[in-house]
C-alpha cells in the first residue's frame, strides 16, 4: 500500500534528475571555439594617496614688545608771537664840534662829517666839514688864505654855485661885513629863482681870515631863504 503511494514521487524525482543530466550534457557538447569566457568581475581596489605632512617652520615670537625711539621735543615758535626787533642804536648829535683848531656851537645838535679839502684827510690847516642844521645845509671850508681878502672868497664861492646850476637864476639880495671871534669878514646873501620867476631857495656865503693865515668860508643853502638868513 505504501509502495503504491511512493511510485508517483519516484517518477517525478527520476524525471527531474534526467532533466538535470540533459542540461549538463548540453553544456558539455557546446563548441569550445565560440565559448565566451566569463568577464572578471573583481575590480582591484584603487590606490588611495596618503598625504604627506610638510614640515612646519617654527617662528620664534618676541618675548618683549619693541620700544619706539624717543624723540627729543623741540621748542616750536609760537605762531602768534611777534619777533622783537632790537632798536638800532642812533649816534648822538654833536652840540659842540671842536676839532682842527676851531669850535662850532650847535645848540640843536648836528651830525658833523669832516674830510680833507686839499689833502686826503682833514687837518688844522685844511679840511671840509658838512652837516645839516635845522633844515639848512652847511659847508665849512678852511685852508691857507694865500693873502686873499674875505670878499674875494665870497665872490669866488658865489660864482662856483652859479656855475654848478646853470638852469637856475641867482639874485644877490644882501651883503656886508661880519665879525667872527674878533675877526672881520664879509658875507653875501642870494636867492635862487626858476624860469617862471618863482623863488626855489636861497643861500648865504661868509668868509673871514684868522691871524694864523687860515681862511674860513661858510656856505648855507636851503629851500627857505628866510630860514637860511636867520
Amino acid at each position: 500500500m505504501i509502495i503504491n503511494r511512493l511510485k508517483p514521487v519516484v517518477v517525478v524525482l527520476a524525471g527531474a534528475l534526467g532533466a538535470l543530466a540533459l542540461a549538463a550534457f548540453g553544456s558539455d557538447s557546446a563548441d569550445p571555439a565560440t565559448a565566451v569566457p566569463a568577464a572578471a568581475t573583481t575590480v582591484p581596489p584603487a590606490a588611495t594617496a596618503v598625504p604627506t605632512t610638510a614640515p612646519t617652520e617654527t617662528v620664534a615670537l618676541p618675548t618683549t614688545m619693541p620700544v619706539p625711539p624717543t624723540v627729543a621735543a623741540t621748542n616750536a615758535p609760537d605762531p602768534t608771537s611777534v619777533p622783537t626787533v632790537a632798536p638800532t642804536a642812533t649816534s648822538a648829535l654833536d652840540t659842540v664840534y671842536s676839532e682842527y683848531g676851531f669850535t662850532l656851537n650847535l645848540d640843536l645838535g648836528a651830525d658833523v662829517q669832516s674830510t680833507g679839502y686839499s689833502e686826503s684827510a682833514p687837518s688844522e690847516t685844511q679840511g671840509l666839514a658838512s652837516f645839516v642844521y635845522s633844515g639848512v645845509t652847511v659847508g665849512l671850508v678852511w685852508s691857507p688864505s694865500n693873502s686873499k681878502a674875505p670878499l674875494e672868497f665870497v665872490a669866488a664861492l658865489y660864482y662856483d654855485i652859479q656855475a654848478a646850476q646853470p638852469g637856475i637864476n641867482f639874485e644877490s639880495i644882501s651883503g656886508g661885513d661880519i665879525t667872527v671871534s674878533g675877526q672881520t669878514g664879509e658875507f653875501g646873501g642870494f636867492k635862487a629863482v626858476d624860469g617862471g620867476g618863482t623863488a626855489i631857495g636861497g643861500g648865504l656865503i661868509s668868509a673871514w681870515n684868522c691871524s694864523n693865515d687860515i681862511a674860513y668860508r661858510m656856505t648855507l643853502t636851503g629851500a627857505d631863504a628866510t630860514a637860511v638868513a636867520v
